[in-house]
């Protein structure tokens, strides 16, 4: 199923195991994203802002306040963060420094990629975010619990807030990645259930920018598609089909 026009192209095509779902989707708001997405974490090809005319009004975003004291050390708490995230004693770890993690995870991210002129850390900072959480899950650690949990906390104040979309889009799609790994060897990753509330909620508000409900969108596809089908239930899978056709039968946005 493809949907496009000469302004923008909405298309689902199967690669491999996984499905890449390649958006330019220009937003009632006047912006235009374009989200690139493979079977691996992100590939952010590009994002660039439209005016729909000079006299037009911008829309407004927030920005989360960043933490100057951890900004100004981000590679020392890399450092500890990649220790903490295959311990297999946390209690080695002071309740303080545990604490500062958290605070990495649940605050200083979430401000991070709200920022509009920190474009160019995101991809870094996430990259590194998100492989710290999936090698503390593979090592079995301890920490790999409260990692997956302030990872997601932090995410969901971006994907659910108004932020730029730029920011949500990234947020979402680290949700929507959020997976356990199969209990077989060479077995798929499955989905965690709460991908999939998270996702048609945000889908299924009509307020949010195109690219942002594109980007939510996906996210239930993918839930669909690598959660099996004993353990999918039948609605879940109507309402993605619905929103499917809804979105390729209605008209691209001007």
């Amino acid at each position: 199923m493809t949907r496009s026009d000469c302004n923008g192209n909405f298309a689902f095509q199967p690669s491999g195991d996984a499905v890449a779902l390649v958006a330019a989707v220009p937003d009632r708001r006047g912006e235009a994203t374009r989200i690139c997405w493979g079977s691996g974490f992100l590939v952010f090809a590009c994002i660039t802002a439209l005016a729909t005319s000079a006299s037009a009004q911008v829309a407004k975003f927030e920005a989360l306040p960043v933490d100057p004291n951890i900004d100004s050390r981000v590679e020392t708490y890399k450092k500890g963060i990649s220790r903490f995230a295959t311990a297999q004693d946390v209690s080695s770890f002071p309740a303080s420094q545990q604490d500062a993690i958290g605070r990495y995870f649940t605050l200083y991210l979430p401000a991070k990629i709200t920022q509009p002129k920190a474009l160019s850390e995101i991809n870094e900072l996430m990259d590194h975010a998100s492989d710290t959480v999936k090698r503390s899950i593979r090592s079995n650690s301890p920490a790999a619990g409260k990692l997956l949990g302030w990872m997601f906390t932090g995410m969901k104040k971006v994907a659910t807030g108004n932020y730029q979309p730029t920011a949500r889009v990234i947020a979402i799609n680290y949700i929507a990645n959020m997976a356990k790994p199969s209990p077989n060897r060479g077995g798929l990753p499955r989905p965690y259930p709460i991908v999939l509330a998270e996702m048609k909620a945000i889908y299924m508000d009509a307020n949010n920018p195109d690219s942002v409900r594109a980007a939510a969108l996906h996210g239930l596809d993918h839930y669909v598609r690598f959660t099996p089908a004993s353990a999918s239930k039948d609605e879940d899978k109507a309402v993605l089909t619905t929103a499917m056709y809804e979105l390729l039968s209605s008209e691209p946005p001007a």
